[in-house]
């Protein structure tokens, strides 16, 4: 017949061993992290728009042009959706039929990851600045729109997307349908 004393040695060495080896190797492991791809993001984009009502009036029938945006994407996981959010500021030029306007905006996208073909929602805003007559032809716009990107290599994917632009200042508001195509780019 066993001791009890004896039991409780046996059971107090295993529960010793298994801790000490579980802690050593719990050294190797990476942290977990709920943002494991989170990091600096950018994305240079091609744009065009065309006028959808009225337009007769400056800044309203077309425009084409580039756009850069730099900023900070986290990735979240949850309820088995891998996704992800950015929020970064940009800058650019945009070509119009009657000038040139600079954009200077916010933008925000949501992109739900997946391992070719990504769908993003995005909302833009901010302001178009004139160079001519800043305070006569300076507009503010929003645009929403979504897309798709298209995983090239780990990090790069090209993205193509349709949206809607709408512009306001100086006594007028247009509006466009716009079409954007670019480069993301993750390191």
């Amino acid at each position: 017949m066993i001791k009890q004393e004896g039991i409780k040695k046996i059971v107090i060495i295993c529960a010793l061993f298994i801790f000490i080896f579980n802690a050593a190797d719990a050294q190797r492991r990476r942290p977990i992290t709920l943002n494991t791809g989170s990091g600096y993001v950018t994305i240079n984009e091609m744009t065009g728009g065309y006028g959808l009502a009225g337009t007769s009036s400056d800044y309203a029938d077309y425009f084409y042009g580039f756009t850069t945006t730099h900023g900070y994407q986290w990735n979240m996981r949850g309820l088995g959706v891998n996704q992800s959010m950015s929020g970064a500021m940009g800058a650019g030029i945009l070509i119009y039929e009657s000038g040139k306007l600079f954009p200077l905006f916010g933008d925000l996208r949501f992109t739900i990851n997946r391992a070719k073909v990504s769908p993003y929602f995005m909302a833009r805003g901010g302001m178009l600045i004139s160079s001519e007559n800043f305070d006569k032809l300076t507009q503010l716009f929003i645009n929403a729109g979504a897309g798709v990107n298209i995983k090239i290599i780990g990090n790069l994917a090209v993205n193509l997307g349709p949206g809607l632009l709408i512009q306001a200042g100086g006594g007028a508001r247009e509006s466009f349908v716009t079409m954007n195509a670019g480069i993301w780019f993750k390191p």
